[in-house]
């Protein structure tokens, strides 16, 4: 439903729901947690993400769509989602959880009427309350709201109300709150490399960091291209992991993993810290051949290389093939023993093919890194002098992963994300972005763009010029 602010208390009114604490339901509001966490946890201490006010994560926090998703604490500590009924603003504990699409963990409370507050994507925000019996669904705190993510929620949960699971709970007399099942964390269903790291890992660390004890917490993680959760944590024995197959298998409720009642948490990062960083070299070296990562390092010490992240699917830079051609050959004026390495997905080949000849050709070394897997990737990240990357994917593992000085550029809609990007990973080198009035081009989220490459020439000579960066 699509209500006005008139129309939503005409609603409330009309249904006797509690408008006021409907509107507290829609974000994380720390006084409200604080409030009742004081009045229903036996804990003494509620934990508190510590924050200057002009750090990076502050930055984050009001330059992108994250925010703290003070619920978890309560979920992490007490195996517990309390929120005040929005049918009297009273304190209700929620009596059952379960993944509800690829996005969202729906938690169920029992009420004058029954109620589903959905909480997820990589931001981890409140994203809707739904009670079916009055045919109500409001949007909460969560930014995506568009009539095509509403409609998913609604049919998820009525999806999750036919599951065997959710009958059972339904047919139980008394039924009993969250507390005293299994908390289990939930990562990998969407498969993106930043969110992955920035929230899904970096969000362990935090739940683990803030005192929680791991060997409490079962894991559900899916494969990926990257590194999986033994690889990140090899010190941290969780109570059990189980791998999906694929990410589908999650609403399978008729499953083994649902053998056993569960509190399901989607861990939710604020920055990818210096430890994780040295988590993912580590992880990176340590399941690659010696042989190559001795190459990799030489190669780099010898040569000034420049890492070149083509892209050819979407959001693609138009003129790539002769302005990184163009790039390079004045480059090497500059920058003594100049090379390339020319990263990418394996639809980039073609580009890459263009781009290696020309530079051959005019005595510059060229590597090939299209479709490189991604340990190996990594290691060229970190001992490459610099960079020039498309804002999405190529820069994360550039700038957050690694945390080099470099360029970077992209589409209209996507220049966006310099405000916070460079936040991101903590104490990183700083991104030099292109400016929105340099660019030309589609303002679509996926278009097509252009610019010149003379722009990022004075930035890389200055960047390149000193051998001896941070690694």
């Amino acid at each position: 439903m699509s209500l006005e602010l008139g129309s939503f208390f005409d609603f409330c009114k009309e249904k006797s729901l509690d408008s006021t604490a409907i509107q507290d339901l829609a974000s994380d509001n720390v006084e409200i947690e604080k409030k009742i966490w004081a009045d229903t946890s036996g804990k003494r201490f509620y934990p508190v993400d510590i924050i200057k006010e002009n750090s990076d994560i502050s930055s984050i926090l009001r330059h992108s769509a994250l925010r703290i998703p003070e619920y978890q604490k309560s979920l992490s500590f007490n195996d517990d989602f309390v929120v005040n009924s929005p049918f009297n603003g009273k304190a209700i504990k929620a009596f059952m959880s379960l993944p509800c699409d690829l996005y969202h963990v729906a938690f169920a409370f029992s009420d004058v009427h029954e109620f589903f507050i959905l909480v997820g994507r990589w931001h981890g925000r409140r994203a809707a309350l739904i009670i079916p019996e009055l045919s109500a669904v409001f949007m909460l705190d969560a930014p995506e709201k568009q009539d095509a993510m509403v409609e998913m929620m609604s049919n998820s949960v009525r999806r999750l109300k036919k599951s065997r699971l959710y009958q059972s709970y339904n047919s139980t007399p008394n039924r009993p709150h969250i507390g005293n099942k299994r908390k289990t964390l939930l990562v990998g269903l969407k498969e993106n490399l930043g969110h992955y790291f920035w929230q899904e890992m970096s969000g362990i660390e935090r739940v683990i960091e803030m005192g929680a004890q791991y060997e409490d917490f079962d894991i559900v993680s899916c494969p990926n291209r990257w590194l999986s959760v033994e690889e990140l944590f090899p010190e941290i024995e969780f109570h059990k992991h189980t791998k999906l197959k694929q990410p589908s298998d999650i609403l399978n409720y008729d499953s083994d993993l649902y053998d056993e009642e569960r509190t399901w948490i989607k861990p939710v990062g604020l920055n990818i810290t210096r430890r994780m960083q040295k988590r993912i070299f580590s992880a990176c070296k340590n399941g690659l051949d010696e042989a190559k990562f001795n190459f990799i390092k030489s190669t780099c010490e010898k040569n000034n290389v420049l890492w070149v992240n083509l892209r050819s699917h979407n959001k693609a830079w138009k003129s790539q093939i002769s302005g990184v051609i163009e790039l390079s050959k004045s480059l090497a004026n500059s920058i003594p023993n100049f090379a390339v390495f020319l990263d990418g997905f394996g639809d980039s080949i073609s580009l890459a093919d263009a781009i290696a000849p020309a530079l051959e050709k005019e005595s510059i070394s060229v590597f090939y890194g299209i479709d490189l897997p991604f340990k190996e990737s990594v290691m060229w990240a970190h001992h490459v002098s610099s960079f020039i990357s498309v804002i999405g994917s190529g820069l994360v593992l550039n700038s957050w992963l690694v945390s080099k000085a470099g360029v970077a550029h992209g589409n209209l809609a996507h220049l966006n994300q310099q405000k916070f990007w460079n936040d991101v990973a903590e104490e990183s080198e700083q991104v030099v972005f292109l400016k929105e009035s340099e660019v030309v081009g589609s303002t679509a989220m996926y278009g097509e763009y252009d610019f010149d490459w003379k722009i990022f020439l004075e930035p890389l000579i200055e960047l390149m010029s000193d051998k001896n960066m941070k690694m």
